[in-house]
């Protein structure tokens, strides 16, 4: 005997529509690197890099890495401590939304290796934005903020959510 999703589940379909959530194709942002290209002489097509809206487990990634390392109570006051910099933040930032990036190695091989817009691994990851010159690493951070606006303003990691 067949049974509908809604006699199963009645107390899930309130109104007319028995269509189930479904998950939107995720926001990408895609942007050239403009002021790194005009430093160190890129021309045409450019210099590109492209980031996801953040889910809900990158929003949960990020919340556990900023979590302070100390709490103390006292009397007086609660200190929270943290070995946690904004440098830190942002390579974080970007190591979990970064989808595509064109930036090649010093051997013309890609810095940054993608397999199905999938994050790097981490240790990965740390290598390949450690090469970076700093000028382009705020650049890319700040378009990773204009990707995820929820995560402060673009050059101000470390003030947001």
């Amino acid at each position: 005997m067949w049974v509908s999703a809604k006699s199963r589940h009645p107390h899930f379909y309130i109104g007319e529509s028995e269509m189930p959530f479904k998950l939107p194709v995720p926001v990408i942002t895609r942007k050239r690197l403009e002021k790194s290209d005009a430093k160190f002489g890129e021309g045409e097509p450019g210099t590109w890099v492209s980031f996801r809206a953040a889910t809900q487990g990158d929003e949960e990634s990020m919340a556990q890495y900023k979590n302070p390392t100390r709490r103390e109570y006292t009397d007086t006051a609660v200190v929270l401590d943290s070995s946690i910099t904004v440098e830190d933040v942002k390579r974080e930032e970007v190591r979990l939304t970064m989808i595509a990036c064109d930036i090649e190695a010093a051997d013309g091989s890609p810095l940054f290796k993608f397999e199905n817009s999938k994050p790097m691994g981490t240790k990965e990851f740390f290598i390949a934005w450690g090469q970076l010159p700093p000028f382009v690493a705020n650049e890319i951070s700040e378009i990773c903020r204009v990707a995820n606006p929820q995560w402060g303003p673009a050059g101000k990691a470390g003030e947001g959510g």
